[in-house]
């Protein structure tokens, strides 16, 4: 059953001329998404006040990583509408329990490792030698493990170039909140030789409390 405004159900018609099924996806919590299921395949829709950041990082990246595909984007009622491919598998929470706690973490750090060794020239042209291309929202929930080995990436609305400590600094509050304490030092020694900068360290002190155990 479609769960979408007359709006964006007018308009996905219109885009996708098929029928479809959206879905409002649970692993959103910023913007509305919503799962569109066609006979063809599947795709994801965003909808919020802003995501034309995401619509021009997602462009930059195309044939660079592996990233959904903007298929179409649209703007309307002071609303952004973002059309993109889905990117199959199972994001890195969901793969928690599947496999070990040590296999997380090291496909976590892999995956980093790759995003920080592209030719970030080649998305921006103005970064220094010593940038890395930083994803900006770092979380276990944005990496995508397809047949149990190939890496993506989704959410790209914050993509930029700096240091590396930024996405490392999100990757380890990223661990400790889903895995427990003592696993951002394992991180870091997977993905290798970093300086521990007051960022990273602050991060690697957080310990994470649910609001129940309050």
């Amino acid at each position: 059953m479609n769960q979408l405004n007359p709006l964006a159900e007018k308009w996905l018609s219109i885009v996708l001329t098929t029928p479809f099924n959206a879905t409002k996806h649970i692993h959103s919590h910023q913007d509305e998404v919503y799962k569109i299921e066609t006979p063809s395949g599947c795709y994801y829709l965003k909808i919020s006040k802003s995501l034309k950041a995401e619509h021009d990082n997602l462009k930059k990246l195309e044939g660079i990583l592996n990233a959904p595909r903007v298929i179409n984007f649209y703007n309307a009622d002071e609303k952004d509408y973002l059309l993109i491919s889905e990117l199959p598998g199972k994001n890195l929470v969901e793969l928690i329990g599947e496999w070990t706690k040590l296999e997380v973490v090291e496909k976590f750090a892999q995956a980093i490792r790759h995003l920080h060794s592209v030719d970030v020239a080649k998305v921006f042209p103005h970064a220094s030698t010593n940038d890395v291309l930083s994803h900006g929202d770092m979380a276990l929930p944005n990496i995508i493990i397809s047949d149990q080995s190939k890496v993506g990436f989704i959410d790209f609305g914050q993509l930029s170039c700096g240091s590396p400590e930024l996405d490392l600094a999100d990757a380890i509050w990223s661990l400790q909140r889903n895995l427990g304490p003592g696993y951002g030092e394992i991180f870091l020694k997977k993905y290798g030789a970093v300086a521990i900068t007051p960022k990273i360290q602050k991060a690697l002190k957080f310990k994470y409390h649910s609001p129940e155990s309050e």
